[in-house]
């Protein structure tokens, strides 16, 4: 068999896929907002040495120390604008995707590539978290949850694609 065209409408199937892109927007503006977060604390942990953030829960849950520590930039720039530009691309994507038209198939398997990307590097990083610093930031953890619940739905929309039998 093969894969039916995901910009072409299916009988009841346009609006399941209109629905993991809508519920794949919902997500990315959430990464969005954590990642902006994120670059916030980063500044203001970089600017004063410590911050009286909520998510400086105890040794083993301190955004401070993740955010001081040298894996939390990539060439000066802090992870969570790394995260932003990630997120508004994957809103970027998903958007053109849901607009349908000629090009809605390959921003769906863009999408499809983001999302396993984003899902490795949170992987790596949630490695290095474990395995080097010891210490875990909780926004860190919620761009983590968002990028496995992008891999989730994008396991799950996968069985919502009808198949055909081939012609």
């Amino acid at each position: 068999g093969r894969v039916q065209d995901m910009s072409q409408p299916v009988a009841g199937g346009n609006e399941r896929r209109s629905g993991w892109m809508i519920i794949g927007l919902i997500l990315a503006v959430l990464g969005v907002g954590i990642s902006i977060y994120s670059t916030m604390h980063h500044l203001e942990v970089k600017a004063t040495g410590q911050t009286d953030a909520a998510c400086n829960i105890n040794e083993t849950f301190n955004c401070d120390e993740v955010a001081l520590s040298s894996y939390s930039e990539i060439v000066g720039v802090p992870l969570g604008v790394v995260g932003l530009g990630y997120f508004v691309a994957l809103l970027v994507v998903l958007g053109v995707a849901l607009a349908g038209g000629k090009s809605a198939r390959d921003h769906a398997h863009a999408y499809v590539v983001m999302v396993g990307v984003g899902v490795l590097v949170s992987a790596a990083l949630a490695g290095v978290s474990i395995g080097v610093l010891g210490t875990y930031c909780l926004a860190c953890l919620g761009i983590y949850a968002v990028c496995a619940l992008q891999a989730i739905l994008v396991a799950l929309s996968r069985q919502l694609v009808e198949i055909k039998p081939a012609t």
